[in-house]
């Protein structure tokens, strides 16, 4: 499985939904289907803990909503039960792109991978596919 980055909308091939506002589409689909997966997927953006599909408890312990997540926390959560839809990462900071960089699976765009040195990922990004952080920033192209 890989997670697939494009730079623009424009190079997301045809057939593939794309998605501008992940806060909607959050709202809509995706608060539906959430599942403990959600403990693993978020470790520097919200670090937060799934307790129902109401709610979330947050990396303070407080109990708050879904609708409450940072736009880049909906953006993985998206992307990661959704992953033949690609994504726009326009509203998401470093963090959210480094958490979408370590995913399984998921399209994103407006985006380039985003690792740390150590993080295990697998990544396709202008037709190549990483897997070592060193590789990565290292390449020329």
């Amino acid at each position: 499985m890989v997670v697939t980055f494009y730079d623009l909308k424009s190079q997301v091939p045809d057939g593939i939904e794309c998605v501008e506002d992940n806060k909607l589409f959050f709202v809509q689909h995706t608060i539906a289907v959430l599942d403990q997966d959600v403990d693993k997927l978020l470790p520097h953006v919200d670090n937060c803990k799934y307790l129902d599909n109401d709610r979330f408890k947050d990396s303070r312990g407080v109990d708050l909503y879904w609708e409450d997540l940072s736009i880049g926390g909906m953006t993985i959560l998206n992307a990661y039960y959704y992953p033949g839809i690609a994504f726009s990462c326009i509203e998401c900071g470093l963090n959210a792109i480094r958490d979408l960089t370590l995913l399984p699976h998921g399209i994103i765009y407006e985006a380039a991978p985003w690792p740390s040195k150590g993080d295990k990922f697998t990544a396709m990004y202008r037709g190549k596919v990483y897997t070592d952080y060193e590789e990565y920033m290292n390449d020329e192209d």
